[in-house]
């Protein structure tokens, strides 16, 4: 019959047989006795161990107690330990297990490997870390034996100083990763091992201060003092200080920022206005009312190019700030860390999405580590609206929105795009046209030959208010059915209105809604500022076709 032979010596000294306790090796020698052979590895003379053991008799007592110790021994395991004239030895041939054995090997072989840890070498440093119990042989009081107690204070020490190095190996990576929770659980471990190791005092304040946790790194620190002022006699050092220092100034300027979040108005990017906003009073009651759901952080505005998506969301975004503070507005999103707008539509890359918005927040990124680690670790603890314009360029990076919404809990995110994002978390809003005059109107009011009542479609405003900035000499009541025509053929949308309010210069109303009926291509317009996506019509519709035909496959399965 095989038998399995286990020590586990990391913590509390077990020693075992097929799972059960030796209970017939009482006397501490005898365990120590097998515990040293089976570390070392290698046979050992019978003078070294009755020096290691009984060191302080004479030789003759010290032989005769290491012939006792050796026939309990050989009772208690049997062929697990050789016996020559000479030499003992452990017979690791034999089925064994010994955890310290297996936790140096594994941890020397970790500690070896290159600076930048696969995921197979992360779970396996998670595995030794946790195997690591405690001292090694705690609790084996063995008395009247100063060679074997300096042995076992050195193996003590060397597989602590392992230990701390996987941990300290760990909770790096865990905080290059983002994994805060994980790395704050090392760290507090990596303290328990030694409790005056002030770099895992300081990171794990610094960890705490980005989870959201301030006043626990604050105590944090003012444990490090007390533990270093116990153990060592000295405190902490200039660094571990002006990090508390830091963490207890930002912690006020939140505290200041929240109490004074009802009156200020959060900081923002937004281009000011360079015409007036005309129509949407409804659209812009729904985005703000979104906006302020909790359950809404992800909020795409999709519609075809030329449907005013980007100044939908800017208006948006300009009425939330002046609104800051207001209960139908600050319910829920008050985003005082800002509202932020970026514009994608130069961008074809995560990490060009990243510095985009590192760009626009203000974010300098600083060292090697990953930005978008940082871009993450900066957002985490902020109340803020990202603006994300023209996302249809970048569909293929959306997930890079999803690890935003992950590790920054109140960060909202809307988005601008052709396209929806595909992501679960995303609410969608269509953007149409504006209000354009029926073709049969129901009431005599709403006539198309009564510029005052055309003046109430938000398409027709829109006409208007370009004609009159290319002609002082337009007038809404000179030709108000051509005008209710060419809003109808552009079903209200508003890129469609401005080209065709673009030529009143040189033709009539009338000639422009005729035009439009025989050539599309007729809209289009040659303004300087004015994105080459939006010089023509033909140009916005072929674009949104091109992106159709790319998702039709896809959305065709559905």
């Amino acid at each position: 019959m095989s038998h399995e032979l286990r020590l586990t010596l990391l913590g509390d000294c077990r020693i075992e047989l097929d799972g059960k306790p030796l209970a017939n090796l009482a006397l501490s020698k005898a365990r120590a006795l097998l515990c040293y052979l089976a570390v070392t590895g290698r046979p050992q003379p019978r003078s070294v161990l009755t020096d290691l053991l009984w060191g302080e008799l004479n030789e003759a007592d010290a032989r005769r107690n290491l012939r006792v110790v050796l026939a309990k021994l050989r009772d208690a395991v049997g062929d697990y330990v050789l016996a020559t004239r000479n030499e003992l030895a452990f017979d690791h041939s034999l089925p064994h297990a010994i955890d310290a054995a297996a936790f140096e090997r594994g941890a020397q072989r970790l500690l070896a490997s290159p600076e930048k840890l696969s995921r197979d070498e992360v779970g396996e440093m998670e595995h030794l870390f946790a195997r690591y119990k405690g001292d090694f042989m705690h609790g084996l009081d063995v008395r009247n034996a100063p060679a074997f107690e300096e042995w076992l204070l050195m193996q003590r020490e060397h597989l602590r100083r392992l230990a701390l190095q996987i941990g300290e190996r760990l909770a790096s990576y865990y905080e290059d990763a983002g994994c805060m929770s994980e790395g704050i659980t090392a760290c507090r471990r990596l303290i328990e091992l030694e409790s005056w190791q002030e770099g895992a005092h300081r990171r794990l304040m610094s960890l705490l201060a980005h989870s959201g946790q301030p006043a626990a790194a604050l105590r944090q620190f003012e444990q490090c003092r007390r533990a270093l002022a116990e153990e060592i006699g000295l405190e902490p050092d200039a660094t571990t200080r002006a990090l508390a220092e830091r963490i207890r100034r930002d912690m006020h300027e939140r505290e200041a920022l929240a109490a004074d979040a009802t009156s200020a108005r959060p900081p923002h990017n937004l281009p000011a206005p360079t015409t007036v906003f005309i129509g949407r009073a409804e659209e812009l009651v729904q985005i703000a009312s979104l906006l302020a759901d909790p359950a809404c952080r992800l909020l795409t505005l999709i519609g075809m190019g030329g449907a005013g998506k980007t100044r939908l969301a800017l208006q948006a975004a300009h009425n939330l700030i002046a609104d800051q503070g207001a209960d139908s507005v600050s319910q829920g999103s008050s985003f005082r860390h800002g509202v932020y707008f970026v514009s994608l539509a130069a961008v074809n890359s995560a990490d060009q999405i990243i510095a985009a918005i590192a760009s626009a927040i203000h974010l300098v990124f600083s060292g090697q580590q990953d930005w978008k680690f940082q871009l993450l670790n900066h957002l985490r603890a902020k109340e803020m609206l990202l603006i994300l314009d023209n996302f249809e360029h970048v569909l293929s990076e959306a997930a890079l929105l999803t690890e935003i919404l992950q590790a920054a809990h109140s960060v909202k995110i809307l988005v601008t795009s052709r396209e929806r994002l595909d992501l679960y978390e995303e609410w969608l809003f269509d953007v149409r046209g504006l209000s354009f005059p029926p073709d049969q109107p129901m009431r005599e009011a709403d006539a198309t030959d009564d510029p005052d009542a055309l003046a109430r479609y938000s398409a027709v405003q829109l006409f208007a208010q370009r004609a009159k900035r290319l002609s002082l000499r337009f007038d809404l009541a000179d030709a108000p059915q051509a005008v209710a025509g060419i809003c109808r053929l552009m079903e209200g949308l508003p890129l469609g209105i401005e080209l065709a309010a673009g030529w009143v210069r040189t033709h009539t109303c009338e000639e422009i809604a005729r035009t439009i009926q025989r050539n599309l291509d007729f809209l289009s317009t040659s303004a300087q500022n004015v994105p080459e996506r939006h010089r023509s019509l033909r140009v916005a519709f072929d674009y949104s076709w091109d992106m159709l035909a790319e998702v039709a496959p896809q959305d065709s399965v559905e």
